[in-house]
C-alpha cells in the first residue's frame, strides 16, 4: 500500500490498483480501481482516482475517518 499526503491509499495487487482510505487502524475502505496497464498508459489516472476517493469521503461526511501516516501507523504489528 502506498500512502500520499491526502490520506488516500493505493494497494498494488498483481495487475491492479485499488484506491481508498484507512478509516481506522487495520481497516481499508476501497472506493475504486484501475488496471495497472491503464495507469501506465494514462499518467493522470492515479490523480483522477485519488480525487474520486477524496470526493467520496467528502460527499459522505467521512473526513474525520481518514487515517494519516505510513503503513506502520495504519497497519501496526500486533505485540
Amino acid at each position: 500500500m502506498m500512502p500520499n499526503r491526502n490520506g488516500v491509499w493505493k494497494m498494488h495487487p498483481f495487475a491492479l490498483r485499488i484506491y481508498g482510505w484507512a478509516p481506522a487502524v487495520h481497516q481499508f475502505a476501497a472506493v475504486g480501481c484501475a488496471l495497472e496497464r491503464e495507469t501506465k498508459s494514462d499518467k493522470r489516472l492515479n490523480d483522477v482516482k485519488r480525487d474520486e476517493v477524496l470526493a467520496f469521503v467528502k460527499a459522505n461526511g467521512l473526513g474525520r475517518t481518514i487515517t494519516y501516516g505510513d503503513i506502520n501507523a495504519v497497519f501496526p504489528r500486533e505485540p
